[in-house]
């Protein structure tokens, strides 16, 4: 089956009500009628400020557009609320009892990478192996193991590739910047904290790849080549 109509299926348990979201994975975001747009999805409300379109060209944001949905369903739910979270890709199930900024963290990830966001774009790679729940070490290792082989086939191609990760850095800064500020675009439309807590902890991370990302590679160096 190809990818372009694949789904992955994240379904949120609470005591009282379930809350099911079918993510395409070859999809970039969804249809949306251009004249309800509320302000706060529009592109220039609240612009990143590395970002590289025009309202002239994109009216909403792409990420905004995504996102929509879990906003709306989350908007008024805390972190700390309890939930069950089954997820459904094309290879397995997995499941897990966590705080609701957990879930919803690895919901969005999913999302963020087919939004169509150029910032966001080099995360799709993952999308067709999607893992949700990672660790930040298993997320370094996942994000770093898809970029280096995309390395090998620009190589192969009689390409430049970036060996040193240099490039990818510069990836990890845009991202840490996006995410600050659409933080900033919520301001005033989710009400309690479960979303934007759980878009603060891909800052957090983002940041902290972009800041010292061959550190945290060589605090994993003894579990990649097995030294003790």
């Amino acid at each position: 089956m190809s990818s372009d109509t694949e789904n992955i299926q994240y379904t949120f348990e609470f005591k009282d009500r379930k809350a099911t979201f079918d993510v395409a994975i070859g999809d970039t975001g969804e249809d949306f009628d251009h004249q309800t747009i509320p302000e706060w999805m529009l592109l220039e409300h609240w612009q990143c400020r590395n970002c590289e379109l025009k309202s002239n060209e994109c009216l909403a944001c792409a990420m905004a557009i995504r996102v929509q949905s879990v906003i709306e369903t989350f908007g008024e739910a805390m972190s700390t609320d309890r939930v069950r979270v089954n997820v459904q890709t094309p290879q397995r199930k997995f499941m897990q009892d966590c705080d609701l900024q957990t879930g919803i963290h690895s919901l969005l990830g999913l999302l963020m990478a087919t939004c169509g966001c150029p910032h966001l774009e080099p995360m799709r790679s993952l999308v067709n192996f999607h893992i949700p729940f990672c660790s930040t070490e298993e997320m370094l290792t996942r994000m770093v193991g898809a970029y280096l082989t995309k390395q090998y086939f620009i190589q192969r191609d009689g390409g430049k590739p970036d060996w040193e990760l240099d490039r990818l850095e510069a990836v990890f800064s845009n991202l840490a910047m996006v995410n600050q500020d659409f933080v900033r675009r919520l301001k005033g439309v989710v009400q309690k904290d479960a979303v934007t807590n759980a878009i603060h902890a891909y800052f957090a991370i983002s940041s902290l790849f972009a800041a010292d990302l061959k550190g945290q590679l060589e605090r994993q160096r003894g579990y990649l080549l097995n030294e003790k």
